[in-house]
């Protein structure tokens, strides 16, 4: 990656993909996230070693975190371009551990 992509997501100027509930999807680090099709009571939850979901500040969310308010949900910065995490949305149809991929 170029310095100048690098400070470019530094900088937030990342425009935010649309994950799908229940569904996987593909993020950058420092990309911001907007869950379409959130259910009432809705979470999502830590499935693996790793957690990939932070505030818009860089802290990381709490898991599982609950849909009850309307915050910015960002990709950490810390992620490793080219890794598939894993985290439980819930509820589904399917109760079963979905992937972003880093890129």
């Amino acid at each position: 990656m170029s310095k100048e992509n690098k400070e470019k997501r530094k900088a937030g100027d990342i425009n935010p993909v649309n994950a799908p509930w229940c569904s996987d999807f593909t993020a950058a680090p420092g990309q911001p996230v907007n869950f379409t099709g959130v259910p009432a009571g809705a979470c999502i939850s830590q499935s693996g070693a790793i957690w990939p979901f932070c505030k818009a500040d860089g802290t990381p969310l709490p898991t599982p975190w609950c849909f009850v308010s309307n915050i910015q949900i960002i990709i950490c910065s810390n992620m490793t371009p080219g890794a598939i995490v894993p985290f439980t949305p819930t509820p589904c149809a399917i109760a079963a551990p979905k992937n972003v991929t880093i890129n």
